[in-house]
């Protein structure tokens, strides 16, 4: 299995805190945007490495995982839970037995790819998004459920400042190929891509990546 993450705090943007982690001792992956981003990855992968003995198991899993987070999130969150400026989006995939478990609320979206490279499924969210801000109220807006893997799937967590590169073929065809310098020839294609159009591709924006 195959791995990648990166954060790109975007062009001439105000900072904006985008966030990307990894369990150290299972396949957990979180990516999230917004002010307490690292809180809320930290407490998902430590909520997911507690679960993941009974994960496929578990029916309630992942919304327990998020719970976890979300509860964590509210006890820094101070802003009122109806204003739609508050709080952050995020995202987190739980690989266990060739499942992809995955959860996402707010600007992040999720991923299939098979191993042609032909998207095989994606989760979006509507223009409208809530977000995690603490309160319970934001489950109702997570989307949540999971694909089955075979031979060489890919998959991706995003914030939304890269959506208009999983348009382009060239930059999924990177992962498809995942060279050893996929770190290099990513930065390079981005910085041409960025120049050409910053309103588009100069946006703040974080992935991860897993390649089976």
């Amino acid at each position: 299995m195959k791995t990648y993450s990166i954060s790109i705090p975007g062009d001439g943007a105000p900072a904006t805190r985008e966030f990307a982690l990894a369990s150290k001792t299972h396949p957990i992956y979180c990516v999230a945007t917004g002010k307490e981003a690292e809180l809320f990855c930290d407490e998902v992968v430590h909520a997911g490495d507690a679960e993941f003995a009974t994960f496929n198991e578990k029916h309630s899993a992942k919304l327990d995982i998020f719970r976890s987070a979300n509860s964590a999130l509210g006890q820094i969150v101070t802003a009122a839970p109806a204003m739609p400026n508050t709080g952050i989006s995020a995202g987190f995939m739980v690989l266990a037995d060739k499942v992809c478990s995955f959860t996402t609320i707010g600007a992040v979206d999720f991923y299939h790819y098979n191993a042609q490279g032909e998207k095989a499924f994606q989760a979006a969210h509507p223009f409208g998004y809530q977000l995690a801000n603490g309160a319970e109220e934001s489950e109702k807006y997570l989307i949540s459920d999971k694909c089955e893997l075979v031979g060489r799937d890919m998959v991706f967590l995003a914030t939304d400042g890269f959506k208009p590169y999983f348009e382009l073929p060239e930059f999924t065809k990177l992962f498809l190929d995942w060279p050893e310098n996929l770190d290099v020839l990513l930065k390079a294609f981005m910085k041409i891509k960025s120049a050409e159009d910053s309103s588009r591709f100069g946006r703040p924006r974080t992935l991860v990546a897993v390649k089976l």
